[in-house]
Parts: C-alpha cells; sequence; structure tokens
C-alpha cells in the first residue's frame, strides 16, 4: 500500500510543485510569464496523451514491465530539467515527467482492481486518491517555500529525488499482478479504434465530463 501511495503522489506532487516557481522560470531562462506558464499546460497535454496507451500497453505486458518504464521515462524527463539551458529542452522533460508519471499512477489503481474484488478495490482506491489529493494540497506551499529558501534548483530537483525514491521501493514492493495478460499485438489503429468505442458509450461521457468540469474548476 505504501508503494502504490508513493506511485499515485508522484504526478501531483510533480503538476502542482512548480506553480509558485514561475518567477524563477522566467528570471533564469529569460522568457515570459505565460511561457513559463507552458509547463503547465505541457505536463497536462502530455499526461492526457499519455491516457490513450498506458492502458493497452499494460495489459499487454504487465503493470510491473510499465511501472518500472514509467518510472525511467520519468526520471529522464526530471534529469532532463535539471539540465535544460533553455525553455523548449524544459518542456521536454516536463513531458516526460507527464508521461511517466501518469504510467505509474495509473497503473497502481490496475494493480488494486487485479488483485481485489469490487468491494476491496473500492476501499484501497480510496486510500489511494486520498493520498493523490493530499500530494496535490501540500505540493505547492512545499515548492513555494523550497523557491524562496533555497531557489528554482531546489524545486526542480524534488520530482527526481521522489522518482528514484518511488523506484527504490518497487523490486521490493511491487509484485507481478496481472495474472493472464493479453496476446493480440498493441498499434495504434487498434487503440484508436478502442478508444472511439469508449467515447460512444453515453455513461463514459457522462464520468468524464463530470471529473473534467471538476478538473476545470480547480
Amino acid at each position: 500500500m505504501f508503494v502504490l501511495i508513493a506511485m499515485t503522489a508522484l504526478g501531483p506532487v510533480t503538476l502542482n510543485i512548480i506553480g509558485p516557481a514561475m518567477p524563477g522560470l522566467q528570471a533564469v531562462y529569460r522568457v515570459s510569464y505565460q511561457a513559463a506558464q507552458s509547463m503547465v499546460y505541457m505536463y497536462l497535454f502530455a499526461f492526457a496523451a499519455a491516457q490513450l496507451f498506458v492502458g493497452p500497453l499494460a495489459d499487454r505486458y504487465g503493470r510491473r514491465p510499465l511501472v518500472l518504464i514509467g518510472l525511467v521515462i520519468f526520471l529522464a524527463g526530471s534529469h532532463l530539467m535539471l539540465i535544460a539551458h533553455i525553455i523548449k529542452v524544459l518542456a521536454a522533460g516536463r513531458a516526460l515527467q507527464a508521461i511517466g508519471g501518469y504510467a505509474v499512477m495509473a497503473l497502481a489503481r490496475a494493480a488494486i482492481r487485479d488483485v481485489h474484488d469490487r468491494a476491496g478495490s473500492a476501499s484501497m482506491i480510496g486510500y489511494v486518491t486520498s493520498a493523490m489529493v493530499i500530494a496535490h494540497m501540500l505540493a505547492s506551499p512545499v515548492g513555494g517555500w523550497l523557491f524562496e529558501h533555497h531557489g528554482l534548483f531546489a524545486v526542480l530537483t524534488i520530482p527526481l529525488v521522489a522518482g528514484i525514491a518511488a523506484f527504490s521501493l518497487c523490486p521490493v514492493g511491487l509484485h507481478k499482478t496481472l495474472v493472464t495478460r493479453g496476446t493480440m499485438p498493441v498499434h495504434i489503429g487498434g487503440i484508436t479504434l478502442a478508444n472511439f468505442r469508449v467515447l460512444s458509450n453515453a455513461n463514459y461521457r457522462a464520468c468524464a465530463l463530470s471529473a473534467a468540469f471538476s478538473a476545470t474548476a480547480y
């Protein structure tokens, strides 16, 4: 459970911790506030795009391998952000963080559903969701304090440290959960068709819009 919570918190922390450091991004990279704020947009766009592919890949190849790959991608993006000298490289690192962060967060929930029944999954996902909300809540003030007292570099270092910590927990705390993997090859056409089928479901659209409006208000 501790590993799943750490995996789930990684994405929200990375999304929000950079918010208070926007003035630092402006000063260091000599860009406008709008360009600095693109670090938020880039993260959300890549996060959304990753959702179309992570699920089918995890069904085909298993949860644990995709989590480890996601963490490697996340760590690569975090490292790229620390060494970036221009805002475009920083944005690329941010996109990699989002792709890896989503893979880890989504597959934490998938692993729960693999090993628990409906009632047990609801309880476990409740704990994981609480951790995600708390991570959202704490990331901004922590980022603000770090930026004020230690500067932009300290803020950008936190996701790398958190990613290393999560990765170090996986060998002992994250086990194989998907007993039967898919056998069909994964390709863009099949994923696209499957997503259109999901979008054609009115119940899905209602749930998706509810979540979207909540996120928009936030």
